[in-house]
């Protein structure tokens, strides 16, 4: 008896790691799913370097989506901080009407998103960091339940279409952002 659990102990299919990684498993259950697509291809001239190219390409383009997205609201709070060291105080919402009044209405849709989050900060709603994207700033304001987290959600909605979807704004669509931003911006005065 004891030889026969021995032999089934030694056995190379009994000795294959037991603790396999979350992301190993993925990797793993991706390939097994890339693989079988590409044998679904019937034979044709480069058939599975096309496909291979085309999923590589649609990584690549998923990859700079996120990156530019990080990069836009990294570089808004990173300016913000870096005009406010030079001396005297930032304020976002005044460089947010100077940029508008200059026809740059994109970057004045960045700065009013710094002085909305600035205000929220002040309230206690969120906690800025360079890092955080809108989303995470939602989520934030949701966990502690920030009052003003609708008025929020209504303008980041505006914001990231302008923002990340259209990478452009006009003097209509940066007025459409004031309006939704108005009730942020007048809470904190209020307060």
């Amino acid at each position: 008896m004891r030889d026969t659990v021995r032999q089934i102990i030694e056995d190379e299919a009994y000795r294959r790691a037991t603790s396999r990684s979350l992301s190993s498993r993925f990797l793993e259950w991706l390939g097994e799913g890339i693989r079988r697509l590409i044998e679904l291809i019937p034979p044709i001239p480069y058939g599975r370097e096309l496909l291979i190219g085309f999923a590589v390409l649609l990584v690549l383009v998923l990859v700079v989506r996120v990156l530019m997205r990080w990069r836009a609201e990294r570089s808004v709070l990173a300016g913000a901080a870096q005009r406010g060291a030079r001396g005297g105080r930032f304020d976002p919402w005044l460089e947010a009407q100077r940029l508008a009044q200059q026809g740059e209405h994109l970057a004045a849709a960045q700065a009013l998103c710094a002085a909305i989050l600035s205000a929220c900060a002040r309230r206690g709603e969120v906690t800025l960091h360079h890092s955080k994207t809108t989303g995470d700033y939602a989520r934030e304001m949701r966990r502690r339940g920030a009052p003003s987290l609708p008025t929020f959600q209504r303008f980041r909605a505006r914001y990231d279409r302008v923002i990340y979807d259209a990478h452009a704004c006009d003097a209509t669509e940066y007025a459409a952002l004031v309006e939704s931003a108005r009730p942020l911006l007048q809470l904190e005065r209020a307060a």
